[in-house]
């Protein structure tokens, strides 16, 4: 099975972003791409910016330092010393500091969320994040002045688990775009094969299903999903993505399985509502 991963770093928006105040933040992270892309972004926020390739050479920064960071940004996955291994030295050499940590990671985040609390990181944001989430973050973890616990997140789908079949790149990155700027989970996939695959290996909340894709279309994958002998796996909210808009469609989609229908091009708001009607965890009364 190949889940393909998005490997942006941050997803542009056209709005202008800035602090009043130029803060301090360290950025750690192996990839010099990674690195480049976020030091512009916080550049672009009025924000003074350090970068570190590796924790060693994060360390020797901090070290070196005779104030605090307002914020430091790091990778959760990195060679030698990861991001937990880096975070745990960084907590144990500077006691006083009170510095907020926020991980980016485009992989589980249970893993880095299970240690959230010890390790205190602020929060914990899964690439590619929409510019404003990262802005808002930002604002969120340093006006509170270090971390805090529990920290309330509003966004509409900061629990759920999206896998997404769809074999146009445009598409998975627009999908990908409007699903992560609510806090989401996303696994793409490009063929119906694929979409089975995944599903029977991981757990997801919900599937979004293009209709007209290679090797396996969307309504057989639906069908299979639908026979799978798991019978409580087999009910995951499945939402039909196609420009097929016709009643006829419509009615034959819902009539081998699906949940619902979201015409494409997708619009946040339809999309938002129409998941809100099929799960609790959006607009709970």
């Amino acid at each position: 099975m190949h889940l393909k991963l998005n490997d942006q770093v941050v997803l542009h928006e056209d709005k202008q972003l800035k602090f009043d105040k130029a803060m301090s933040v360290l950025i750690v992270d192996d990839n010099p791409i990674a690195i480049d892309v976020l030091q512009q972004q916080l550049m672009l926020f009025n924000l003074s910016v350090e970068t570190a390739i590796s924790a060693r050479e994060a360390m020797q920064k901090i070290n070196a330092r005779t104030t605090a960071y307002d914020v430091i940004i790091s990778d959760w996955t990195m060679p030698v010393t990861d991001g937990e291994a880096f975070i745990r030295k960084f907590r144990a050499v500077k006691t006083t500091w009170h510095t907020p940590v926020i991980v980016l990671t485009a992989y589980n985040l249970d893993v880095v969320e299970s240690c959230a609390a010890e390790l205190n990181i602020s929060s914990v944001l899964r690439k590619p994040v929409p510019e404003s989430v990262l802005f808002e973050t930002l604002k969120a973890v340093t006006s509170k002045g270090g971390y805090e616990k529990g920290m309330v997140n509003t966004q509409a789908f900061s629990a759920m688990k999206f896998l997404v079949a769809e074999d146009n790149e445009v598409n998975q990155l627009i999908i990908c775009e409007l699903l992560a700027s609510e806090g989401a989970c996303v696994d793409i996939v490009d063929n119906g094969l694929q979409c089975i695959e995944a599903f029977i290996e991981g757990h997801y909340d919900m599937i979004l299903m293009d209709i007209h894709m290679p090797t396996m279309d969307g309504v057989e994958a639906t069908q299979r999903i639908r026979k799978y002998k798991d019978s409580t796996k087999s009910a995951i909210p499945i939402v039909a993505l196609t420009a097929n808009v016709m009643s006829d469609d419509i009615d034959y989609y819902l009539s081998i399985g699906m949940n619902a229908h979201v015409a494409k091009p997708i619009h946040l708001e339809t999309l938002k509502n129409t998941i809100a009607s099929l799960t609790h965890t959006v607009g709970d009364d």
